[in-house]
């Protein structure tokens, strides 16, 4: 399989999922070509985010948190380990418990790689901690992996690699496990069972050993609306934001990060934030 990798760009990456009038290879063994296309804009439908370390929100909305790590099949076309096209992203470990992106990679079809300016149907944007996928309505029922199963109906959305509907819970293990991609470099993430915290069951436990309702994970709520407030404002759907930052919190200082490393957290958030507010305008909303 031959792919395009991008890595860390606060630029908007865009591929398109219909033919396009490009040149295509006549046969299979030859290198696929790098052309620049733009296509005209319009309005966008579903947005799947991963953000941090990271959280998860699929194309039908449903919350989840998967800190695992190795290369993950984002969305893709079909079930196979070797899609039509897909984005593809590396979970790298941080924050102790946690992961965070690492590199993404995209493929438009088995033989052309695309990179346009402007798409129609398909817009991925990979900034440091950030990854957006927005997919056009005209993909309904046709996109699997992370982001979910997209067909506008949260309750399938953990439909596995093997086309098995787990169910949703906050911190899932055998839906996100099965959509492991056989494209690792890390030895590790070849063995059978390459995540620290296991492979058997439906679900995993919370890494952050807080009471939620105690002082301290309130401290940490209240350092996260002071600097996070004023960006999501009463917007619903940015509120997590604020949940899942006390979340970050608690991992870096349950492993002794220190204040310097909590000041630069924090300072990545406001900035994460401030980019899940422009989505929207470009969703043509």
């Amino acid at each position: 399989m031959e792919w395009i990798t991008r890595g860390m760009s606060l630029s908007f990456l865009v591929l398109s999922l219909v033919s396009l009038s490009v040149q295509q290879h006549a046969k299979e063994k030859e290198q696929p070509k790098v052309v620049s296309l733009t296509a005209k804009c319009t309005p966008m439908g579903a947005h799947c985010e991963l953000t941090n370390d990271p959280h998860i929100t699929t194309f039908d909305g449903y919350r989840y948190d998967w800190h695992g790590t190795c290369n993950y099949s984002v969305t893709q076309s079909d079930f196979s380990l070797d899609p039509h096209v897909g984005v593809f992203s590396d979970f790298e470990p941080c924050n102790a418990w946690a992961s965070c992106l690492g590199h993404t990679t995209f493929r438009d079809n088995p033989n052309t790689i695309i990179t346009m300016r402007v798409s129609s149907l398909f817009l991925v944007r990979h900034c440091s901690n950030r990854l957006d996928v927005i997919a056009h309505p005209a993909h309904m029922r046709q996109l699997d992996g992370l982001c979910g199963h997209f067909n506008g109906y949260q309750m399938d959305d953990f439909t596995s690699r093997q086309e098995v509907v787990h169910p949703l819970q906050y911190r899932p293990l055998a839906f996100p496990l099965s959509w492991l991609t056989d494209d690792q470099c890390e030895e590790k993430c070849k063995d059978e069972c390459p995540e620290l915290m296991g492979c058997e069951g439906e679900g995993t436990h919370d890494p952050c050993t807080l009471d939620h309702d105690g002082e301290e994970w309130r401290h940490y709520w209240k350092l996260c609306w002071k600097k996070l407030g004023n960006i999501v404002g009463k917007d619903v759907k940015r509120q997590h934001y604020i949940e899942t930052c006390a979340f970050d919190l608690c991992m870096l200082n349950q492993n002794n990060m220190g204040e310097r490393e909590e000041f630069r957290w924090l300072e990545a958030l406001a900035e994460n934030a401030h980019l899940a507010m422009a989505i929207p305008h470009f969703k043509g909303g």
